[in-house]
């Protein structure tokens, strides 16, 4: 029997889940047992969406990429076309509305933006994110009728696909917004008790029903407007969307009965709670980081370099979302011709540099390298395009006086010796050279060379290769590290850096009071790195 597809209409309504009407029990097949069908064989954003966004939303858009499990919230699964940030009135994106999620990414989860991508890179983007989800409903619907026992009209299904997935009517905004006064506050947090704060609280602090999931049964939680940090944006048109459309795929409902004076007073009071700049401190935005011209070699102490040297502030953000202060992360680069040295500061409140129990975790910072003419991905860089890690932990960096028994590695101290009774120390060569820096008796090797060819392939570099050091410290809350290298350095030491000439950086932190380890940790965007 022939089956049409008049069911893929039927669930196109706000709150229906096309996953469920078509079916869930092929989403384990892959592409050799479900072929995309009439899927181009290299279209121009293929190459793009591989590099930049496959590791996290999977080769087929379906969400389920290697980096994926380090990740809250999950990677949007695009063949679910359950799509938060919309502006029609279908809830399908529009091509503008995928374009502004790729450029300025969402503040609030994982989703970094791409905004330093050429403009017809993006847009190729969006068209093949395009195709992952028109192509992955086609191969749900065709494992629904097969499972049936139907044959699917495919020519008749592509059509009704195609038309599905046509964005609807734009959302009529107001011409004219309420004037952000008391008075339009105050009609706000009224609207807002009704209306808002079983979920987000009486305060909008986001304590309202905790006990929320959205439609994959992933836990998920309402907002805080306290912090102003919104995935779409703080702007008016974005908030009104979201008031009135909801958001697909989440507990958050649509409310089309509020007038738009109503939604507007409602959008004034939620910005009230934060401040105007909230947004754009956690926003990634490409910077460039200038690693200052010093003369002369740079000396052991640089305290008196650094506080003439300016410092850039870099946003970084966690990849398993969390509420967190925010760092006030500030990076400084100087170099003397020969050697570069790179200083992280920011906010720790704690200083975990112990890892004595199972629940105790360490702090640690990472600088990432790389030249070349096309970044890799940003997590752990990719097969042929290796970047190069730098590598600090706190337990690694203590001053000899404050290790206690359990940090000397292996055995090498009079501790170990008095209790071994005149027996031969063991011998522990294999790791010494192979440089493991947990064998490291001297705390100035507090840090360490790393290389990686994508998700889950990071590991040492020899012993040879070990060139980065490292010095830290903390203060009244504020964690400091400075890394050292030669600016040249062996191709199998790392990426050479060179006077005049840029280099990509990006940074990662973890908390060690927050659990932070692995992937969880909180990492920013590619940013550019000059040397005078």
């Amino acid at each position: 029997m022939v089956t049409r597809v008049s069911m893929i209409r039927a669930s196109a309504v706000p709150g229906a889940g096309l996953v469920s009407s078509l079916g869930l029990a092929w989403l384990l097949l892959t592409p050799t047992t479900a072929p995309v069908i009439g899927q181009a064989t290299n279209p121009p954003g293929k190459a793009l969406y591989q590099t930049h966004c496959a590791a996290c939303h999977g080769d087929l858009g379906d969400g389920n990429g290697m980096a994926a499990r380090f990740l809250y919230p999950r990677p949007r699964d695009f063949t679910a076309a359950e799509f938060r940030l919309v502006s029609t009135t279908n809830l399908l994106p529009t091509d503008e509305d995928m374009m502004r999620a790729i450029t300025r990414g969402m503040p609030g989860s994982a989703m970094m933006p791409f905004g330093h991508l050429p403009e017809s890179e993006r847009k190729a983007m969006v068209a093949y994110v395009n195709e992952l989800t028109r192509e992955g409903m086609i191969r749900r619907a065709v494992q629904d009728a097969r499972g049936r026992g139907d044959t699917p009209d495919e020519k008749e299904l592509r059509r009704e696909v195609t038309e599905f997935l046509k964005p609807g009517e734009r959302l009529q905004t107001p011409a004219k917004w309420p004037a952000a006064d008391k008075a339009s506050v105050e009609r706000g947090l009224a609207l807002y008790t009704t209306n808002c704060a079983t979920c987000h609280g009486a305060t909008g602090r986001g304590d309202g029903a905790q006990d929320q999931k959205d439609a994959n049964g992933m836990p998920t939680r309402p907002r805080d407007f306290s912090r102003g940090i919104f995935k779409g944006g703080r702007e008016h048109e974005q908030l009104y969307a979201r008031i009135v459309l909801g958001m697909k795929g989440t507990p958050m409902p649509g409310n089309s009965a509020l007038k738009p004076d109503e939604v507007g007073d409602i959008v004034n009071y939620i910005q009230s709670l934060a401040p105007a700049d909230a947004q754009a401190k956690v926003e990634h935005k490409r910077v460039t980081i200038t690693a200052r011209k010093v003369y002369g070699s740079l000396p052991d102490d640089l305290t008196s370099i650094w506080s003439a040297t300016p410092a850039t502030p870099i946003v970084v953000s966690p990849l398993w979302w969390r509420e967190c202060a925010e760092p006030d992360f500030r990076v400084q680069a100087i170099h003397d011709g020969k050697s570069i040295a790179i200083r992280l500061a920011w906010n720790d409140a704690t200083r975990d540099d112990e890892t004595t129990g199972p629940d105790q975790f360490e702090d640690m910072a990472a600088v990432q390298l790389f030249r070349g003419t096309v970044e890799p991905f940003l997590g752990m860089g990719a097969e042929g395009a290796p970047p190069d890690l730098w590598l600090w932990r706190a337990t690694w960096g203590r001053p000899k006086e404050d290790r206690g028994p359990l940090d000397e590695y292996p055995f090498d101290t009079a501790f170990y010796r008095e209790r071994l009774k005149g027996q031969a120390v063991p011998d522990f060569a294999t790791a010494r050279a192979a440089g493991n820096p947990h064998t490291h008796a001297d705390a100035s090797q507090s840090a360490s060379n790393l290389v990686a060819k994508g998700v889950g392939s990071v590991t040492f570099r020899p012993k040879a290769s070990q060139v980065v050091r490292a010095t830290s410290s903390w203060s009244n809350g504020r964690r400091t590290v400075e890394f050292r290298r030669p600016i040249r350095v062996p191709t199998d030491a790392g990426v050479s850096l060179a006077p005049t000439e840029s280099a990509s950086i990006a940074f990662a932190l973890w908390d060690g009071a927050a659990r932070d380890r692995n992937g969880q940790k909180q990492s920013s965007i590619w940013h550019d790195l000059r040397l005078e």
